[in-house]
């Protein structure tokens, strides 16, 4: 299957006008997962469980903001 083709997600971040460092990356998905009540586990820097999923994380710019993209392996 084609990378474009799995499901994604983004999600905003405190400070879209500059990169996120690691700390703010996982202040976002901890955020997020607990405003949605779901679970998660940091695998590595660029891997998480969300919800018994495993995501590839990645920061992506979108019209000159910042954004963690979450993407299923």
């Amino acid at each position: 299957m084609f990378n474009f083709m799995k499901k994604a997600f983004l999600i905003d971040l405190e400070d879209s006008s500059i990169a996120p460092n690691i700390d703010d990356i996982i202040k976002g998905i901890d955020k997020y997962c607990t405003e949605n009540n779901v679970t998660y586990n940091f695998i590595s820097e660029k891997e998480v469980e969300i919800d018994g999923e495993i995501y590839r994380i990645s920061a992506e710019i979108i019209r000159g903001n910042y954004f963690i993209k979450c993407r299923i392996k």
